[in-house]
């Protein structure tokens, strides 16, 4: 999920969408027709302004206009399939499923390979070189990171002749998910469940400080520490989305990176950690994939197409919700997605305790 100047962009099934975080209205719907109109299968994809970026599983990076839904432009390199694709300022950057990094500008609607300085800057590891195609991607002014399984890379990124890789170390299990705020990494991992009773839990995430080298790491267990899968880092908080169906917002306000690596529990009393509360707002075991915050709301993506807005500022009883419907998206198919819009209803707070989930969840519509 993609929140980008009043705009959430979601991977919905075999759709991507894009809501207007203004008015929670449904603005334009991308099908697989679209997507894929040239015999390319989008693997992942995000927002530039105007424009949708999409990579594709035969290296590809294309270019859609998204009031045309036209394909602009599209380049690749190779054939490698592509993990991920970001947009900083006019520099497009992907990465592929062997961790190699690209960067790319658009000139006349024409996608031109942007060469470093050091051509060999931005070389991956050959320890680090497997194909794995669950490799993530986040830049700021100064870093960029990429992972690979359990191993967080740090490239600088942005600072002329220091620009290239810096350190790839290792955390305890896979990482799923990660969040770059100036020099602190936060991360989200597999971890190992309490109930297996095992000498050591691993931690299902962290925080990492670049301001030390190497960096400095410390690692959080949730109560029931399920596998982190979505995470969101600001300057005094860090919020938590786990496949459980819950979401634990943390306050970091007291936090100082005094020690080379520290494990917490949040159930126990600390200085740094501060467990807030845990939102229950979405269904029992239902997956987090995707959390995104603007400075009042707190955007929240699950498995079912569910997207829930949280009023951030009179937690956690007052909420808006998005699902979007089968019905809708089939009827939009057949007319103009651009046109489509609904106004949410307040909800109430369910917490789902069943586990049966239906086979096919109905997407867009709002839910009552």
């Amino acid at each position: 999920m993609i929140l980008d100047e009043g705009r959430i962009c979601a991977s919905i099934y075999d759709t991507i969408q894009i809501w207007s975080t203004q008015d929670l209205r449904l603005t334009h719907l991308f099908t697989n027709d679209i997507l894929d109109q040239d015999k390319t299968k989008t693997t992942c994809f995000t927002l530039c302004k105007d424009l949708l970026l999409c990579g594709t599983d035969n290296g590809y990076l294309k270019v859609l206009d998204i009031k045309t839904e036209e394909i602009i432009t599209k380049a690749r390199i190779n054939s490698n399939s592509l993990s991920d694709v970001k947009c900083k300022d006019d520099i497009i950057i992907t990465l592929d499923w062997f961790g190699n990094i690209v960067f790319w500008k658009l000139d006349n609607n024409l996608l031109h390979q942007v060469m470093v300085q050091n051509t060999d800057a931005f070389t991956v590891p050959q320890i680090l070189r497997q194909r794995e195609m669950e490799r993530l991607m986040d830049s700021n002014s100064r870093h960029l990171i990429t992972t690979f399984k359990s191993h967080v890379t740090v490239y600088s990124f942005g600072v002329d002749s220091k620009e290239g890789f810096r350190i790839s170390f290792p955390v305890y299990t896979d990482v799923f998910c990660i969040h770059l705020l100036n020099e602190y990494i936060a991360f989200g991992c597999k971890g190992t469940p309490r109930h297996e009773g095992s000498s050591f839990i691993h931690p299902v995430a962290g925080i990492a400080s670049l301001k030390h080298s190497p960096p400095r790491v410390y690692y959080l267990r949730t109560q029931y520490n399920d596998p982190v899968i979505s995470i969101h880092l600001t300057d005094s908080h860090l919020i938590l989305g786990d496949v459980n169906g819950e979401i634990h917002v943390i306050s970091i306000q007291n936090l100082q990176f005094n020690d080379v690596e520290k494990f917490t529990d949040l159930e126990e009393e600390n200085n740094e950690f501060k467990l807030l509360y845990t939102l229950r707002s979405h269904a029992y075991r239902d997956f987090i994939w995707a959390l995104k915050f603007d400075g009042f709301r707190l955007f929240s993506g699950d498995e079912t197409g569910k997207i829930i807005v949280h009023d951030y500022l009179n937690p956690p009883e007052e909420k808006f919700a998005i699902q979007i419907s089968e019905e809708k998206t089939s009827e939009a198919e057949k007319t103009s997605a651009n046109e489509i819009g609904e106004n949410p209803e307040n909800l109430e707070n369910p917490e789902e305790l069943s586990n049966n989930k239906a086979k096919k969840p109905k997407l867009n519509e709002i839910d009552d």
